[in-house]
């Protein structure tokens, strides 16, 4: 099958090619044990969970893991999940039972072939959960299979770890530097309702409103935190309603990282009726359309298929009434990856990087030499150069107004008959805060002078050492530096060390 291929792939590598000796490992016990070593395996569905046994890391966080951490993988992607045991997984929050980590997976709509690979993966590893009623595999429309996981994923964790101060998902595409990232939620550990990753704001139609639309949940991307959107929150009435179909505007964590605190998870995963409606509804719309397939001529509307996994978290967040402090970790610390400086938000990784996505060549070729696996490993080095946040997050207050007695009846706001370009309810409030920390990011990480991108440019013309770069601290000339304004701090742009800026003035 698949997973033997993978497996004799990666046995067969040329000795020349650097891969982690812990993935050799995993590899060969894969390949030769027969009897399953089952440390906990975890099989969840929606009315029950099971769970065999608790591995040693899990019953040293029994008082409650710092973050539970899920990450949203593709069924087959086996070689990925190695590489994230042996670099991400690897190192002390894991051990020492700060971080529980699973990898997450539906089964349902899955080929018995992959659902057996998985159950056996399941069998012999400690850090699979198998979601029996989430869609799932090649032939379903990507937002279907993640909302349902996404949903199944959090709600596993929460009855699972009950004490663990912060839940939060990632994906198969992204590294995470486990290290720096409970550095930053640490720094956030005194403030209310934390809602934390690369913020953005959308706008998505309740629930009523999308069953009778004919672009379904489809809604509207309000900008980043970075540019645009405390703007467009602030302006919200001026006719978007209309467009959205009624959808309130809410924050959302871009979905290479999203994490919440456990009070913010509970509310909203746990406590609010509209979620549970919310999910009622699709999951049972996503299967009456043939689970969400691919396939063409298939009614989408009406299914998750219609909207974004991203913008759905905070649709969920705007319609349970929630208040909160959203950590903007920036793009200085949240970006994709790109080998060299690249433009807008794809750029090299560094020791600022703490969640670095789009890293999608999973098994051959990639990075600054083109070498297997190059891109992870790149990654891996450049990040875990640092376990200290170069800064604090950018924090912001996201505050809804209360709603009159006769609106607050319903589960559904319904804000749908804005004729005039105006809501039935008020807008939210974004306001910043810790301004100063905000004004230093702009001054450090924010717009660039003409003469500081001219000077730049001319820099990244300059060729680079060896075939695709060099491996010093400014890492792979090349890029556009017309489109590096507003995307943060990074070494290969030759921008500001923003650790040392902050320590600077700390």
């Amino acid at each position: 099958g698949a997973g033997a291929h993978q497996v004799q792939s990666l046995l067969q590598a040329p000795r020349s090619q650097s891969y982690p000796p812990a993935c050799v490992w995993i590899a060969r016990t894969w390949r030769t044990s027969r009897t399953p070593r089952r440390l906990h395996n975890d099989v969840h569905n929606d009315r029950s969970m099971h769970t065999k046994l608790h591995d040693a890391r899990d019953a040293r966080a029994s008082d409650g893991p710092q973050l539970a951490m899920g990450m949203m993988v593709a069924p087959f992607n086996l070689a990925k999940r190695w590489l994230v045991r042996s670099t991400m997984l690897s190192g002390g929050p894991v051990q020492r039972g700060e971080v529980v980590f699973r990898f997450v997976v539906g089964l349902e709509a899955l080929p018995h072939g992959e659902s057996d690979l998985l159950r056996g993966e399941a069998a012999n590893y400690s850090d699979v959960l198998l979601l029996e009623q989430a869609l799932d595999g090649k032939s379903v429309a990507m937002p279907c299979s993640c909302i349902e996981k996404v949903h199944g994923w959090y709600t596993y964790a929460l009855r699972r770890w009950p004490a663990a101060r912060w839940y939060a998902k990632t994906e198969d595409d992204t590294y995470v530097n486990l290290r720096q990232l409970l550095a930053d939620l640490h720094s956030l550990r005194r403030l209310p309702a934390v809602y934390y990753g690369l913020m953005n704001a959308c706008a998505m139609p309740p629930l009523a409103a999308a069953r009778h639309t004919p672009s379904g949940y489809a809604g509207c991307w309000m900008g980043e935190f970075e540019s645009a959107a405390p703007e467009s929150l602030r302006h919200w009435p001026r006719g978007q309603p209309r467009k959205c179909h009624g959808g309130a505007p809410a924050p959302f964590a871009t979905g290479p990282l999203d994490v919440q605190a456990a009070e913010v998870a509970r509310a909203v995963f746990e406590t609010c009726s509209y979620t549970r409606r919310f999910m009622e509804v699709g999951r049972a719309e996503n299967r009456r359309a043939g689970n969400c397939a691919k396939r063409r001529g298939t009614s989408r509307a009406t299914t998750f298929a219609s909207t974004s996994c991203d913008c759905t978290v905070g649709h969920w967040i705007g319609q349970c009434r929630l208040n909160l402090t959203v950590a903007d970790m920036t793009w200085t610390k949240g970006h994709h990856y790109l080998h060299r400086a690249g433009g807008l938000g794809w750029v090299a990784p560094s020791a600022a990087s703490i969640a670095v996505h789009y890293l999608k060549q999973h098994d051959g070729p990639s990075g600054p030499n083109g070498s297997r696996y190059g891109e992870w490993l790149h990654t891996h080095a450049a990040s875990s150069a640092s376990a200290r946040p170069a800064f604090p997050p950018l924090l912001w207050r996201f505050e809804q107004p209360p709603l009159a007695a006769q609106q607050d009846r319903g589960d559904d706001l319904d804000l749908s008959a804005a004729d005039a370009g105006e809501l039935r309810v008020p807008p939210p409030r974004l306001t910043a805060m810790q301004p100063e920390v905000h004004a230093w990011y702009i001054r450090t990480c924010g717009e660039r002078s003409s003469v500081a991108l001219m000077r730049a440019a001319d820099r990244a013309l300059q060729p680079s050492a060896g075939p695709r770069g060099s491996r010093g601290a400014v890492d792979y000339y090349g890029g556009n530096p017309v489109a590096w304004p507003g995307y943060g701090c990074h070494p290969s742009r030759f921008s500001a060390d923003p650790a040392a800026a902050w320590q600077a003035v700390g």
